[in-house]
């Protein structure tokens, strides 16, 4: 059995004959999983309708199996029960059968499932026009609703040019996960993140520095206002002490690379500050 095959040719989007012909000798060969661009992206730009093309063969299949798994977790036991329809989120925020889920429809589906989820909450409580700003772990994603989804045909992921429509989402990397270190020079955060685990160092599971302790640090983060579920156990709340000392820490090596004495929240300021002024210039 093998894996993904993408077909893209020059005219395909207007003569689709070639690419369905390949097509056909790709599943004799045995090929799973077969994207062809007049499919995928039917529009001229050979470029990014390839590019799209390729996502998709690389994409599918993964999200193929792991489809199946959910609906393998969520049939009934007893054969005379029907199983719930599953439905997915596309990146242009509408949903779709899970049969029919595409692996170029998923690039941006978190987000604009955040997207979606803004606008129909702000609606209950009478708001038509708002800015989404959604912080995750690694990244920050803006988007802006002033009645209508606002959604582009043609956007870059990781490099990747793509060509199928999506929400309109404009992305700074910088997340409460967002590594926090000196350089010998400067400060810098990112690319790496801390992740869940062990997650930034007020989780108690002796992670490194990130925006979140930065915030908890400079006191934007309350850990009085925080559930204790923290720590090796689930059940501490976050450990601003924890935090403080490695600040100070930081502090000592900076002074002993540069022969300064920082202050040991400046590092805390300066990333919190760094990170507003990031997502207040892109945006």
């Amino acid at each position: 059995m093998k894996g993904g095959w993408r077909v893209a040719l020059m005219h395909g989007y207007r003569y689709p004959d070639h690419e369905l012909q390949i097509a056909a000798i790709a599943q004799d060969i045995g090929f799973t999983q077969i994207s062809l661009s007049h499919q995928v992206s039917p529009l001229m730009k050979l470029v990014s309708r390839g590019d799209t093309t390729v996502v998709d063969a690389y994409l599918s299949p993964i999200l193929r199996r792991y489809v199946n798994q959910v609906q393998t977790a969520l049939t009934p036991g007893e054969p005379a029960l029907k199983p719930p329809r599953l439905m997915f989120m596309q990146s242009h925020g509408g949903l779709t059968e899970a049969q029919r889920f595409q692996g170029k429809d998923s690039i941006l589906s978190g987000p604009a499932g955040g997207i979606v989820g803004a606008v129909k909450t702000s609606a209950e409580a009478g708001l038509n026009k708002i800015i989404g700003f959604d912080m995750g772990g690694t990244s920050t994603d803006v988007s802006h609703y002033n009645g209508t989804y606002e959604r582009t045909f043609e956007t870059e992921v990781a490099g990747v040019r793509l060509r199928a429509p999506m929400m309109a989402i404009h992305t700074v990397a910088a997340g409460g996960g967002s590594v926090l270190r000196f350089d010998g020079t400067r400060y810098r955060v990112g690319p790496t993140s801390a992740g869940a685990y062990p997650g930034p160092t007020g989780y108690r599971q002796g992670g490194p520095l990130t925006v979140t302790d930065c915030n908890i640090m400079v006191g934007k983060l309350q850990p009085d206002f925080f559930p204790a579920v923290f720590g090796p156990g689930g059940n501490l709340p976050l450990d601003q002490a924890a935090v403080t000392q490695a600040f100070a820490a930081l502090a000592q090596e900076i002074a002993h690379q540069t022969q300064t004495t920082p202050a040991p929240g400046g590092g805390g300021r300066w990333v919190s500050s760094h990170c507003r002024r990031n997502h207040g210039q892109r945006h």
